[in-house]
């Protein structure tokens, strides 16, 4: 936890300061009383949850006192939801492209005549086939040309 004091700003629990001259060990704010704590000036800090990079620029923070807490909260700006469609967009292609990576590359299945089978663990931990994923039934030739086709319509879009 972290606390503040108007003179010297926010100070870790476990991190050392000094004020008034007296140098405080590392941990004396975790191990101090409430009183102690409350007799130096120190008031407890709460901070609001960090916005999502993905939707928000974010920046530095700012501290308000409100019920006796430090309330830490960020300074953040909502993204284009263009930016946010194309993140999404790209971090879709660098899935797919993984599922081709990690799957057909290392098995060396490229040419390979074989329909796949790709298994998942059903709510009794049993191994089934997923009729869901995309590569199930098709050869590893196949699934990289679904792949293909799936990441020139995303970079379409974009």
């Amino acid at each position: 936890m972290d606390w503040h004091h108007p003179s010297i700003g926010l100070v870790s629990a476990s991190s050392g300061f000094v004020l008034a001259d007296i140098q405080y060990p590392g941990g004396w704010l975790r191990q101090a009383s409430d009183d102690a704590r409350t007799a130096l000036g120190f008031i407890p800090t709460r901070w609001e949850a960090r916005p999502d990079d993905r939707l928000f620029f974010v920046s530095d923070t700012y501290g308000t006192i409100e019920d006796g807490v430090y309330v830490v909260r960020w300074n953040a700006t909502p993204r284009d939801p263009k930016d946010i469609a194309k993140s999404v967009a790209l971090a879709e292609i660098d899935r797919l492209e993984k599922s081709i990576t990690d799957r057909m590359w290392r098995e060396d299945a490229v040419g390979s005549t074989a329909l796949m089978e790709i298994k998942r663990q059903d709510e009794n931990g049993d191994w089934v086939v997923d009729l869901d994923d995309p590569r199930t039934g098709k050869t590893a030739t196949q699934y990289i040309a679904y792949v293909n086709s799936a990441i020139a319509n995303i970079r379409a879009g974009l």
